[in-house]
């Protein structure tokens, strides 16, 4: 990867090109990872191997019209290729893409937490081999099979424009996802990330699959079928579950472009109470057990930020194109570039946890209750209110009279995110929860979030309904 020294010196270089081609305002994204990846399929080791990937994304302004474009070809001739896609995508970008506001002047922010380990970076082929032989010998032990993923890496990211800003930094990240199934039922699911390789809890890794896995051969499986078109129950969320879920409700109804656009719950209703007293979330770039990063993707300083207090909505997000259209200020929230008519996305929650352990939360279940360790498929159905359907995955059991008594089939769910966080009874300990894959590259984002326990969350469909 090349150093800060050359990064900075890239930029500057570009920057001076782009005023010589005649334009007024510029900014130059440059963004390198450098990623190692072992995968085990069914207990096979299926691909094993080293990628790395430097581009550069270019952003043109000349009065209030705007071009973009991007290279990985960093040479002389491709940078002056990439300037001249640029100016001359001046005036022709979609209507939709908001005008840039380039903040600035920001200078060198160094984090105040380590994001870069060298050893996380250069672990080798033969160590990652190891880990993951690791767990195949693990799986092998209690009769399952294992599908794993260890990656380890790191990035660089700089950014200048001609409002002053020049920001570099550097990070790595470490995670090891795995999924152990059998030739039946079973299919239990577990994840840890780390900045540092020597932090990346394997061990706790296994064992919370594992103990999925072992609850879901050892049960029957209990054959539940909704009554009628839906079913309320009780439900018993894990921490993967809940950042699914508030991550999406901070995607939709913390974006302050939702928001100025009423199409957020929270337009119209900052200083309200509008979800439980228990739930306090915040965006923490710098929270001690997540992945941090200093600046946003314009180059504005990250900071925490307070979204809800006590279930009081205190602040939405912004980017400074948004900001300056609203006559807001921005909460340094910016996406790439290629990403920014979605709006301001916070992506560091830390939602505040408690005392309650999952095995407090079951023994506390007289009721009929599930207990859900993951979902997929989510989607907005309405995201005025924050209506969510999707599917629970690896794992999903009903608990009666405090007692997990098995199993059971997959349920499809359709609540409100905001009104189920007006339920929540009993919170437990905050974990990171980050999936690389799930985002499509190496960023240092995640959300530390806790399980919960929330009562009379609304299913619609079972695929036990489909097979009966």
């Amino acid at each position: 990867m090349k150093s800060k020294d050359q990064i900075e010196e890239l930029l500057s270089e570009c920057l001076a090109r782009l005023k010589v081609a005649g334009i007024d305002q510029g900014e130059i994204l440059y963004w390198e990872t450098e990623m190692g990846t072992i995968r085990t399929f069914l207990n096979r080791v299926s691909h094993h191997g080293m990628t790395g990937d430097a581009d550069l994304y270019m952003t043109a302004i000349r009065g209030k019209e705007i071009g973009r474009a991007q290279t990985s070809d960093l040479g002389r001739n491709g940078i002056q290729q990439l300037i001249r896609r640029a100016t001359c995508q001046v005036g022709h970008e979609a209507s939709f893409t908001p005008y840039p506001v380039l903040p600035g002047p920001f200078r060198n922010l160094s984090p105040s937490r380590k994001m870069f380990y060298e050893s996380t970076l250069k672990m080798s082929a033969g160590e990652r081999i190891k880990l993951i032989q690791e767990t195949v010998d693990h799986s092998k032990t209690f009769q399952l099979k294992c599908s794993a993923r260890l990656m380890n890496g790191g990035g660089r990211m700089g950014i200048i424009n001609s409002s002053g800003a020049l920001v570099i930094a550097e990070y790595t990240e470490a995670s090891l996802s795995l999924i152990l199934t059998d030739e039946k039922k079973v299919s239990a699911y577990s994840s840890r990330s780390s900045e540092n390789i020597e932090f990346l809890n394997k061990d706790l890794t296994f064992q919370e699959a594992t103990e999925n896995a072992i609850r879901q051969k050892s049960l029957p499986v209990v054959p539940l079928q909704l009554k009628g078109n839906e079913e309320f129950f009780d439900v018993i969320l894990g921490p993967d579950a809940v950042a699914e879920w508030i991550e999406t409700l901070a995607s939709t109804g913390l974006n302050g472009l939702h928001y100025e656009e009423e199409e957020s719950f929270v337009s119209g209703r900052l200083n309200q109470k509008l979800l439980g007293e228990n739930i306090c979330l915040y965006d923490d770039p710098m929270e001690l057990h997540g992945l941090h990063a200093p600046f946003d993707f314009e180059g504005v300083p990250k900071k925490k930020i307070v979204l809800f207090e006590q279930g009081v909505a205190k602040s939405v997000c912004y980017d400074s194109s948004t900001a300056d259209k609203f006559s807001k200020k921005s909460t340094g929230h910016a996406l790439p570039p290629f990403e920014r008519s979605y709006g301001a996305i916070p992506r560091h929650l830390f939602l505040k946890g408690g005392k309650s352990s999952v095995e407090e939360m079951i023994a506390s279940s007289d009721e009929p209750t599930l207990y859900v360790t993951r979902f997929h498929y989510t989607n907005v159905v309405n995201s005025k209110v924050c209506l969510l359907t999707g599917m629970t995955k690896d794992g999903t059991f009903l608990i009666r009279k405090g007692k997990i008594v098995g199993p059971v089939s997959n349920l499809r769910f359709l609540e409100s995110i905001p009104e189920a966080l007006n339920r929540v009874t009993l919170i437990g300990e905050p974990r990171l929860v980050h999936d690389p894959v799930g985002y499509g590259g190496l960023y240092p984002e995640g959300s530390v979030v806790p399980p919960l326990k929330i009562r009379k969350v609304r299913f619609i469909g079972s695929s036990a309904n489909l097979e009966s």
